[in-house]
């Protein structure tokens, strides 16, 4: 839903865009008390690759999808588009996934 306002609003950080980058600053930023706002051009349930549940990216997390990363890496591969896609790197990003995410809450 687009919520539209007719009124001045008034912020200390302003995030145009919902990308991955933008959003930890505007996290850190509220979390030093900071009254930010992130203003979202799509459907925040269908941008980009929201639809994996970790915003922008496919993350491994051990506990939920269990110890075997293949079948996890057969998605993230199957969900690529082109012609090259770099399996050795796939995997390597899926094994330290889960540790960029955790580092979101320090």
């Amino acid at each position: 839903m687009i919520l539209v306002v007719n009124r001045p609003i008034e912020c200390d950080v302003l995030m145009a865009g919902g990308d991955i980058g933008g959003l930890m600053a505007t996290i850190s930023a509220a979390g030093k008390g900071a009254n930010v706002i992130i203003a979202e051009k799509a459907h925040t349930k269908r941008s980009g690759s929201d639809v994996t549940g970790n915003i922008h990216f496919m993350c491994y997390i051990p506990e939920k999808h269990g110890d075997d990363i293949e079948p996890i890496l057969a998605k993230l591969v199957d969900s690529q588009i082109g012609g090259f896609h770099d399996i050795l790197l796939s995997r390597r990003f899926l094994e330290n996934s889960f540790d960029r995410v955790k580092g979101w809450n320090d």
